[in-house]
């Protein structure tokens, strides 16, 4: 399974925001809410777990303020993985609770 890396794309700029702990908590809770309902069921599917290692590529890419997601060739950290946007106005910043508009396009993701 592809890890995913789930970043807050500001319009006219990119801020690396590390969530805090009630934040890493919303975000498990939705992303597993959302594993937990894959149709057809997944028989060996592996339980998730947030992953610092991954909170620091995201931050380290962000610092580069590139739409740009590196790809595992030119960056081997990055193998395997995929990003998602979420982006808002210039005014209106974005929460780690928008996540779950991803919830609600799961059935587009394989």
């Amino acid at each position: 399974m592809q890890s995913i890396i789930c970043l807050l794309v500001f319009t006219w700029n990119a801020v690396a925001i590390t969530p805090n702990a009630s934040e890493r908590d919303q975000i498990m809770e939705i992303l597993t809410s959302i594993w937990e309902t894959v149709d057809p069921p997944a028989k060996n599917m592996m339980l998730l777990n947030y992953s610092f290692k991954l909170e620091n590529l995201t931050e380290a890419w962000l610092k580069n303020c590139t739409e740009i997601f590196p790809n595992g060739i030119n960056y081997p950290d990055y193998a395997g993985m995929d990003c998602i946007f979420l982006s808002s106005t210039l005014n209106n910043a974005l929460s780690f609770v928008d996540l779950k508009n991803f919830s609600a396009e799961k059935d587009n993701y394989n």
